[in-house]
């Protein structure tokens, strides 16, 4: 199998994964995760990285979000080792792996994006965090995609 006579779900699930990766390092990476006025009118803005924090939220979400960009990571390198590498194509045991680790990715992220929203009003979060929501999205739906690709053939 190699990537022109890959499925059409396959190849879908490939692009989301990729722009859903991309997507959710800008956000992950990026300091606008929260923004407000703080003392005497100043504008400030914060990212998961933009201060020593040593609050339990913000280091609980830094965890899932890391767990979520590793698995990320492992999941677009799996598709592209299926889809690109001669070794691996028609291994159906490399989609279960990337899909796993897809879905598990988005779950992370999920968790990681409701404890930091649970401390901010929704008007306070920046484009950072709907980045980081939105990459997570793709990386789970994309994982959702990849699911036809691991069934067994009927005929």
């Amino acid at each position: 199998m190699s990537f022109q006579s890959a499925t059409t779900l396959t190849k879908i699930a490939f692009i989301a994964m990729c722009i859903g990766l991309l997507l959710f390092i800008i956000g992950f990476s990026t300091d606008f995760w929260v923004k407000a006025y703080g003392h005497r009118g100043i504008y400030v803005h914060l990212g998961l990285w933009g201060f020593a924090a040593y609050m339990s939220f913000w280091q609980a979400t830094q965890a899932m979000e890391c767990i979520g960009l590793i698995l990320g990571v492992i999941a677009l390198i799996l598709v592209i080792l299926y889809l690109f590498v001669d070794q691996f194509r028609g291994n159906k045991n490399i989609v279960l792996y990337s899909l796993v680790s897809a879905i598990a990715a988005g779950i992370f992220i999920t968790i990681g994006i409701i404890i930091w929203g649970t401390h901010y009003p929704s008007y306070q979060l920046g484009w950072s965090f709907a980045l980081a929501c939105v990459g997570g999205v793709f990386l789970f739906l994309a994982g959702l995609l990849l699911i036809p690709e691991k069934k067994p053939q009927l005929i």
